[in-house]
């Protein structure tokens, strides 16, 4: 295997080269270039890179050669700054934002919808507002696990098992400020285990769910409005407030609002010359777009407020020409119902964990 670790790019310029070289002339690929903000952690070689060296005689000194640079770089990134090297590890970690942008257009790409958040997460790292953000991916896959915020849980992608995953996990755990995991349940609930030492705060079951076709509710007394910054400060205690109940973890409520009001668009469902509700949508990403926060301050709810403000937002959604996507908290089973009967039907489950 070739191992490289690129913490002083220029350092290692040569170290890289002999690598790639060796790779071209035994395969006739160029072996691609790292970016300078990117460590990988462990690189497996092309396949055919892999069987030759065992048994071509004229690659005997290159492999010596690359045995040399394998153990050189591991030795250095041993003693750099980050996580430690672990043994066996295909993993690639970077905080480029050119890079990460690109591992999760892919998979926005493939399924805009299973990869909803991840779309989010791409629209942030584009905008420059996401300068923290963070990923781990497994070479040749599509795992991988990111993190735009440190106010946001690290989320993990499906594909992950075996020693990738506890690698995975390894990792995550040296993220300063690690508030919570999320993702599907068996790869949470892995990390939960192996991350012990720190004792979950709250468990919230996800269920991710699209709609094709609106039916819209009847009979719901009121009007849809969207939303402008004349009612920032009401969108901001609404926010809080959800925050609170759904242990949403939104740290600072203003900036999610001033967000939302600046790239999607938030729908306030008033009656009787006041809102009673609202229900905020995402700019869509790669063809989908998703509903949340939906929020009815407590005195108010019973009345129908939050499907026909959801109604409002989903219809906004279908003439925008995207696909309508949220999540429920499957311990609410009024959201669960309510939103089927407006026509959404279930993709996957998916579990939040929060960490003290």
């Amino acid at each position: 295997m070739l191992a490289a670790a690129v913490a002083d790019p220029e350092a290692d310029a040569v170290s890289w080269a002999e690598c790639a070289a060796a790779s071209e002339s035994l395969t006739g690929q160029v072996f691609p270039a790292l970016p300078s903000s990117s460590m990988l952690i462990e690189l497996e070689p092309p396949p055919l890179l892999q069987a030759t060296a065992s048994t071509a005689t004229p690659a005997r000194a290159g492999a010596r050669r690359r045995n040399s640079t394998r153990n050189t770089l591991q030795n250095r990134f041993a003693t750099s700054a980050g996580p430690p090297i672990i043994d066996g590890m295909t993993l690639t970690v970077t905080t480029d934002p050119a890079q990460i942008s690109s591992l999760l257009a892919r998979l926005l790409a493939a399924d805009p919808v299973r990869a909803t958040v991840l779309g989010s997460i791409v629209a942030e790292v584009r905008a420059g507002t996401a300068p923290e953000a963070w990923c781990a991916v497994r070479q040749g896959t599509d795992a991988l696990v990111v993190r735009s915020h440190r106010q946001f849980p690290a989320l993990f992608t499906s594909g992950w098992d075996g020693s990738d995953l506890d690698a995975a996990i390894a990792l995550v755990r040296e993220l300063p400020d690690l508030i919570g995991v999320s993702g599907p349940v068996e790869t949470v609930d892995a990390a939960v285990a192996a991350l012990a030492d720190r004792a979950p705060s709250h468990r919230t079951g996800m269920r991710l769910f699209r709609l094709d076709q609106l039916t819209p509710p009847r009979d719901v007394p009121g009007e849809a409005r969207a939303a402008s910054a004349d009612d920032r400060d009401l969108l901001v205690d609404w926010y809080a407030a959800f925050s609170e109940e759904a242990h949403a973890m939104l740290r600072d409520p203003t900036q999610f609002v001033d967000r939302a009001l600046a790239t999607g668009r938030v729908w306030l469902w008033w009656d009787d010359g006041r809102p009673v509700s609202l229900a905020a949508r995402r700019a869509p990403e790669s063809g989908s777009a998703r509903i949340g926060p939906v929020y009815t301050p407590p005195a108010l709810r019973g009345h129908g407020y939050a499907s026909a403000v959801t109604a409002a937002a989903t219809a906004d959604i279908l003439d925008i020409g995207a696909i309508p996507v949220l999540f429920t908290d499957l311990a609410n089973p009024t959201s669960n119902k309510i939103y089927q009967l407006l026509g959404y039907y279930p993709v996957e489950d998916r579990a939040q964990i929060s960490f003290r």
